[in-house]
């Protein structure tokens, strides 16, 4: 509650909260692109031609794939469509920024909850509250909770997909306990590609700790993520196979982003011109060092007295993947 509140007070940039960044009007637009379809439309929102027509990216190119999928765009577009006047509600253009940012601030605390959390379930009351505490003074964590763009509903969904993981095999691993998971994890994929990265921690870590005994719960993990995100994106309705393979090969064709580091601008190109050290070095440099200190002083302790060592892996294996995101999707 204290971080969700500590966001939206500095949401509004009126009152010292920051300027439009550039993602934001164009994440909130086709939000509200979105959500005014499905008011004008009603239930032929679900009609094959309106499908093609509501969810396609760019006006001028209506054959073009989607860059993202659609659960963060409805969420900012359904909070444009509440904080907006109601003479702008069919106006394209007019659209609200900080109504919007709510989304994210939200977003923000129940990420600082869940970690807290799961934090408190391997390791103790003063570790979850340490690590709670640690999530909301990141100050670019912080940051992006005051952005309305994907990122920070990015970061809530993948951290929850594989906490659910770890909870679905702590409370017994029944199939229905995966199936839930699996849903988590499609509600991730549903918010961007990203989301697809959280299935090879997973998958490896499952088999390392049922061995022959992971067929069923990975079939029923991987089944319920793939439908959630199915059954959730009419788009890939029109054309499963073909629109699943133009959306996920959006994961590296995409306009190239410039990074200033080491002294040089890099990705003239392409992002992949960045040094492979580039991602580690920037997340290690962005986190402050006594968190850094307290999170690697902590695994030491979990892996010295084997508390939840399994989890611990999981956990330590994901954080690696944004790592990897950032690189394979550069506006990440």
């Amino acid at each position: 509650m204290a971080a969700t509140a500590a966001a939206f007070w500095t949401i509004d940039p009126a009152r010292g909260g920051p300027g439009v960044t550039c993602d934001e009007p164009y994440h909130v637009g086709y939000g509200k692109r979105l959500v005014t379809a499905w008011r004008t439309q009603g239930l032929e929102f679900f009609l094959a031609a309106n499908i093609a027509k509501n969810f396609h990216w760019e006006q001028d190119r209506p054959d073009a794939p989607p860059v993202h999928p659609p659960l963060g765009h409805w969420l900012l577009g359904w909070m444009n469509h509440w904080f907006e006047p109601s003479a702008d509600h069919d106006q394209p253009a007019a659209i609200s920024i900080v109504g919007p940012r709510f989304v994210p601030a939200a977003a923000f605390g129940l990420l600082v909850f869940i970690v807290g959390l799961a934090t408190l379930r391997m390791a103790g009351p003063l570790a979850g509250t340490v690590a709670a505490a640690g999530v909301f003074l990141v100050p670019r964590v912080f940051g992006h909770a005051h952005l309305a763009a994907l990122d920070m509903l990015t970061t809530f969904w993948f951290v929850a997909a594989i906490l659910a993981a770890i909870e679905a095999h702590a409370r017994g691993g029944r199939w229905w306990h995966y199936s839930m998971a699996g849903v988590v994890w499609g509600l991730a994929m549903l918010t961007r590609l990203s989301g697809v990265l959280v299935a090879p921690p997973v998958v490896v870590w499952m088999i390392w700790r049922l061995r022959h005994r992971a067929i069923v719960p990975l079939l029923t993990w991987g089944l319920a993520g793939a439908g959630t995100l199915f059954a959730s994106w009419p788009w890939l309705w029109l054309d499963p196979i073909g629109h699943t393979m133009r959306f996920l090969a959006t994961g590296i064709n995409r306009q190239s982003i410039k990074v200033f580091y080491a002294g040089t601008v890099w990705g003239d190109a392409t992002d992949h011109q960045a040094p492979w050290h580039y991602a580690p070095v920037m997340f290690a440099v962005a986190l402050p060092l006594g968190l850094l200190a307290l999170g690697l002083l902590g695994l030491w302790a979990v892996v010295r007295r084997q508390l939840s060592v399994g989890s611990c892996r999981l956990s330590v294996a994901s954080c690696q993947l944004p790592v990897v995101s950032c690189r394979l999707s550069p506006d990440n």
